[in-house]
């Protein structure tokens, strides 16, 4: 964990830095080579916690209490021509700790590590191989692609990244569809004696106004081959904008087999709505509403053994000085039927807290 005075530093540094980078860009040559960077600090404020305990056994983003932490920070490297591309990204912060705590620790520290080629001269279709972030879902680890501070619940508990092979191709210029062959749900290296990749597809059609219809699918196995459970998730979403007014509406619903073999399942759903409004092109405002529901602890599994039966609501204010700047506060709210809250020396079924985040992000800071 950075301490407050280094977090300084670091940003004093890369907003200097970036300040005569980005009065430059305009004027270096174009270049298959480029390197981008993005950080984000944030500190959350909620009673009856101490300093750096997390919020919950669930969430990956955010989740450090009254102390200054660091997300998460990416420097990416990238090689694109029209028609062949590659990433390394690295990364690092609380994140990086509470997601990737399953994997090997050489490898917690790669956000994306990819190639890809082009499998048509006249369309852009793709086949890419590597770790690289999930096309299930709607939301992000970067700030600025999501509407609100924190992450949904949905979002904390699908993947946020995965390993293998992704292939897209677009029909036309309103549909465009994708097929994936990886190493399991949200992996780098596979489930031990799991011999069963899990596979999947994406649909996204365009409407007019940049509005988005996105189904997306995953089925595979998160258990070793001897008491292989199969795994059916399917996200859906709708992404709507009219002038100064955008909202997002989204629907995750998996199903699991309660045995090997067997015909009965284990279900879990979420539905979320997000509206957002721009007031101006510096300031913005959004809410969310949304319900997680994990009865039998597929997904979701406090360390107490409760299941999380979550409603939640939050309300942020967005303010962006610079393009690459961003400055969020977020209040956050959650009522569950059993206590899955972290609190000092126990657990809660309802919490409130406040978090505060500054998000920096370079596009082509170094072209080579």
């Amino acid at each position: 964990m950075l301490k407050l005075p280094s977090l300084y530093l670091f940003y004093f540094v890369f907003i200097s830095y970036s300040a005569s980078a980005w009065s430059m860009r305009d004027s270096i040559p174009s270049s298959p080579w480029a390197i981008n960077a993005y950080a984000e600090i944030f500190t959350t404020f909620k009673s009856n916690q101490t300093a750096g305990q997390r919020l919950s056994d669930f969430q990956y983003n955010h989740n450090r209490i009254k102390k200054l932490a660091l997300n998460q920070a990416c420097l990416d490297a990238s090689y694109i021509t029209s028609t062949f591309r590659m990433n390394v990204a690295l990364q690092a912060g609380t994140y990086v700790v509470d997601n990737y705590a399953a994997e090997p620790a050489p490898l917690r520290a790669l956000y994306r590590v990819s190639a890809a080629i082009r499998l048509s001269k006249k369309k852009e279709a793709w086949l890419e191989a590597g770790t690289f972030p999930s096309y299930v879902g709607f939301e992000s680890v970067s700030s600025f692609e999501n509407a609100t501070l924190t992450r949904s619940l949905f979002a904390e508990n699908s993947p946020y990244f995965l390993t293998g092979l992704q292939a897209n191709y677009p029909i036309n210029e309103k549909n465009d569809l994708s097929f994936h062959l990886h190493t399991g749900w949200q992996r780098i290296v596979p489930q031990k004696e799991n011999s069963l990749p899990s596979f999947g597809w994406q649909w996204v059609h365009l409407f007019r106004n940049e509005n988005k219809f996105n189904w997306s699918v995953w089925i595979g196995s998160d258990y070793p081959d001897t008491t292989r459970r199969m795994r059916y998730f399917n996200n859906l979403y709708f992404r709507g904008k009219q002038d100064k007014f955008a909202y997002t509406l989204g629907f995750d619903i998996g199903a699991e087999q309660k045995a090997k073999g067997s015909s009965d399942f284990f279900i879990w759903y979420s539905p979320v709505a997000i509206f957002q409004y721009s007031f101006s092109p510096h300031w913005r405002a959004a809410i969310r509403v949304e319900r997680y529901a994990d009865p039998n602890r597929v997904v979701v599994k406090p360390s107490n053994g409760y299941a999380a039966l979550v409603n939640s609501q939050s309300l942020n204010i967005d303010f962006v000085p610079i393009p690459n700047l961003l400055c969020r506060l977020e209040w956050r709210s959650f009522q569950g039927n059993s206590p899955i809250f972290l609190a000092t020396n126990r657990y809660l079924s309802r919490t409130n807290y406040l978090t505060l985040s500054v998000a920096y992000q370079l596009r082509d800071i170094l072209s080579l």
